[in-house]
């Protein structure tokens, strides 16, 4: 690899950074370009896209990278980081992370195309995945519909070819989003496109029926249920319910005959490639954890976030990081008891009953956390974990008096 004249190319990319440019790294060249919705040509080799994100380079992903001045300053260091750390591995320094690798599958009949919808929530963007290498795709969610560029850059993604399933792995806007939109694109999906999502009370919410009001309309609209398999050339994606994140949510195990040693898992937001998610249902987010560790995954597709692949040792990076989730919730767990079994704070509501408020556990255990709506996230977590406390019969609720408020504590904890 010509490092030094990949490092001054590198260099002049920076200096363009501010003007939305969108970097393709090749094999033998890296090029960046201002149109960011530029791909290369069908007979272009292999493309191996910069994900802006930590230190790797993922095969058949399409991505734009996009800088918006309204986030400020610290987002823009913060990319500036991380280019940074590209740049290092250009030269040939060791930019590694033990649970991220970004090499995918070896097939390249599924890419990954990010919604381009970055936030606090989002990360980077929805990953939407497209499956096929024939003239009939399926896709994986949708995005938010409120990006342009988006159904821009998989159109031209798709090249000449058109969509004719779309899957959804839950009702989030950010994943189902641009269902409508896409229904009105004829060059972008087949005339008899469906779009299928586990059935749930959810789809009647004012909200959800507005999202998927083009799939009802058009009567596309089809369920997803547990092992349910879909097939797109020699690509199969077998449906796994694992509520949790969402109560509809659904995985699915990608496996084809030209990746015959690899197992993908397309989590959606079950478990993310970067940090943790949002849960609504810990109880049931737990065995569905379980439900993903026991497919031994060989790579992770996210629905945010980097590809999580490769390995360390003779264990693949994707089982580490699923075992890591259910241990960083058992963790969360033990920290809840230990602070139940203390002595709760002396102020009101009087008399406690060996009781502590939801905001006090939530403090004691996140004591760094002080941005008040990261302080709401974390009571959120704090109250999944005393619910399934409660379910696991290890701790009750107790009312407090003057004001009356509830309490939490250990079921075997003396009053």
């Amino acid at each position: 690899m010509p490092v030094p004249e990949l490092t001054d190319k590198l260099e002049q990319a920076l200096a363009d950074f501010d003007k939305g440019v969108r970097y393709i790294y090749k094999q033998d060249e890296f090029e960046y370009r201002n149109d960011p919705t530029a791909v290369t040509g069908a007979d272009s080799p292999v493309v191996e896209t910069m994900s802006i994100d930590r230190d790797g380079w993922t095969p058949g992903v399409l991505e734009k990278i996009m800088w918006d001045r309204r986030k400020g300053s610290e987002q823009r260091q913060q990319w500036k980081r991380k280019q940074e750390r590209v740049k290092r591995r250009l030269e040939g320094q060791e930019v590694s992370d033990s649970t991220t690798s970004y090499s995918g599958s070896s097939s390249e009949s599924d890419i990954r195309v990010l919604g381009l919808n970055p936030g606090p929530f989002t990360l980077d963007g929805t990953n939407t995945y497209v499956f096929g290498n024939g003239e009939r795709r399926l896709l994986v969610d949708t995005g938010d519909g409120e990006q342009p560029e988006y159904f821009d850059l998989l159109k031209q993604c798709l090249g000449g070819s058109r969509i004719d399933r779309i899957l959804l792995t839950h009702w989030h806007g950010d994943h189902i989003g641009g269902v409508n939109r896409l229904l009105a694109m004829p060059e972008v999906v087949t005339p008899d496109c469906a779009v299928f999502k586990h059935p749930d009370p959810v789809d009647a919410r004012d909200d959800v029926r507005a999202m998927l009001a083009q799939a009802v309309l058009q009567n596309r609209l089809r369920g997803i249920t547990d092992s349910q398999l879909f097939a797109v050339d020699d690509i199969q994606l077998q449906a796994v319910f694992t509520p949790g994140h969402t109560d509809d949510h659904m995985a699915f195990i990608v496996t084809s005959d030209s990746f015959a040693k690899e197992r993908l898992l397309l989590t959606g937001d079950l478990v993310l490639g970067r940090g943790t998610t949002i849960v609504s249902d810990l109880q049931r987010y737990m065995e569905s954890l379980k439900t993903m560790l026991d497919t031994r995954p060989s790579a992770l597709l996210p629905g945010h976030g980097p590809i999580i692949s490769g390995s360390d040792g003779e264990t693949p990076n994707a089982v580490r990081v699923i075992e890591g989730y259910i241990e960083h919730r058992n963790l969360r767990e033990r920290q809840i008891i230990a602070v139940l079994s203390g002595e709760p704070p002396e102020a009101p509501p009087m008399p406690r009953n060996g009781g502590w408020r939801l905001e006090e556990v939530a403090a004691a255990v996140y004591p760094e956390i002080t941005d008040p709506k990261v302080i709401l996230a974390a009571q959120h977590n704090a109250r999944l974990h005393l619910d399934k406390l409660v379910s696991d019969d290890k701790a009750e609720k107790r009312l407090g008096t003057e004001p009356a408020v509830e309490l939490w504590a250990l079921r075997d904890r003396q009053i």
